[in-house]
C-alpha cells in the first residue's frame, strides 16, 4: 500500500480570530502544500491546496497542518473532514457507508508521539574559581566560571487525520477544519476546501 502524506502549510500571520468547532472561520487564502509519497517528496506535486493532490487507489493518506513559517510555538491539528463532492456529485451518508461507492474509508484522527532532545543546564550555582588544569594552559592561574549541560528528552506531538483511498478513481472535493494554538493562546478553528484525485 502506497503512503501519501500531505502537509498543508498555513500562513498563520494572516489568520484573524478563529471561530468555534461548529462555526470555524475560513482561511483568507489557500494554504501551501507539501506532498510526499512513501516518505519521498513528489517533485511535480501541487504547491497550493486548491490544486488536486493525486493519491493512488488503495493508498493510505495522512494529512497534517503546520505553520508556513515553521514557528515552533505554533501547533495545529486537523479536527474535521467534510466530504463535499465526489466527481462533482454531492456525497451522501449512504454513499459513504457503502463499500462499493465510497471514495475513502472512515477517517481516523490521531497523534504521532515522538521525542526530541534539548540541552539544559545542570542545576547549581556557577561560581568563579581558579583555572589550574589543562586543557586551558593559556589561562593557567586565571579564573573561570561555567555550567555543564544535560540532555533532556521532550515529548513532541504531531496531530494528523488519516484514511484509505478506495479502489474507485475520481475527484474528491473536501473541507478540512483545523485548530491553532500559539504558545498558550488558543486562536480557535479555521477551514479550507482542498481536493484529492484518486488515480
Amino acid at each position: 500500500m502506497s503512503l501519501i502524506q500531505i502537509d498543508y502549510r498555513v500562513d498563520t500571520s494572516t489568520l484573524g480570530i478563529g471561530g468555534t468547532f461548529d462555526q470555524p472561520s475560513g482561511t483568507p487564502s489557500y494554504p501551501k502544500a507539501r506532498v510526499y509519497q512513501d516518505h519521498h517528496p513528489i517533485a511535480n506535486a501541487p504547491q497550493d491546496a486548491n490544486i488536486p493532490v493525486n493519491a493512488p487507489r488503495n493508498s493510505r493518506v495522512v494529512i497534517t497542518v503546520s505553520d508556513l513559517k515553521g514557528r515552533p510555538n505554533v501547533q495545529m491539528a486537523p479536527v474535521r473532514l467534510l466530504a463535499g463532492r465526489w466527481n462533482h456529485e454531492v456525497i451522501t451518508v449512504d454513499q459513504m457507508l457503502d463499500a462499493s461507492t465510497k471514495p475513502i474509508d472512515e477517517p481516523q484522527f490521531d497523534v504521532n508521539h515522538d521525542w526530541f532532545y534539548s540541552l539544559s543546564y545542570v542545576p547549581g550555582s556557577p561560581a568563579w574559581e581558579q583555572t589550574d588544569q589543562p586543557p586551558f594552559t593559556h589561562f593557567m592561574h586565571g579564573v573561570e566560571i561555567g555550567n555543564a549541560t544535560s540532555v533532556d528528552p521532550n515529548a513532541a506531538f504531531g496531530p494528523f487525520v488519516t484514511f484509505n483511498a478506495q479502489s474507485i478513481p475520481g475527484l474528491l472535493w473536501y473541507g478540512l477544519e483545523f485548530s491553532v494554538l500559539e504558545g498558550d493562546v488558543d486562536f480557535g478553528y479555521y477551514w479550507f476546501d482542498p481536493y484529492i484525485r484518486i488515480t
